[in-house]
């Protein structure tokens, strides 16, 4: 770490938490450069198409902890069947 890099760190541990954790986050995301607004535009219609499927009925949600009690990890198919109406 150069002796800059050192003294930066330094003043941003005297911050309270929140102030770190929001530089962090900005360091963070400045190594993954610009967003790739094709990605998003995708999450964003996947989004839009299960809100849709919610508001319609023709899925419905099933609690965490059920989720995990019905198998997690089992068949992609098996999972589907028992959430989809």
């Amino acid at each position: 770490m150069t002796p800059t890099a050192a003294e930066v760190l330094e003043q941003a541990m005297t911050l309270d938490e929140k102030e770190r954790a929001s530089i962090a986050g900005a360091l963070i995301e400045s190594l993954h450069g610009p967003p790739d607004m094709g990605v998003q535009e995708a999450w964003d219609e996947e989004i839009r198409r299960r809100v849709s499927e919610l508001d319609a009925g023709t899925v419905k949600t099933v609690p965490a902890l059920a989720r995990i009690a019905l198998g997690l990890y089992g068949s992609h198919t098996e999972s589907t069947t028992m959430i989809a109406s």
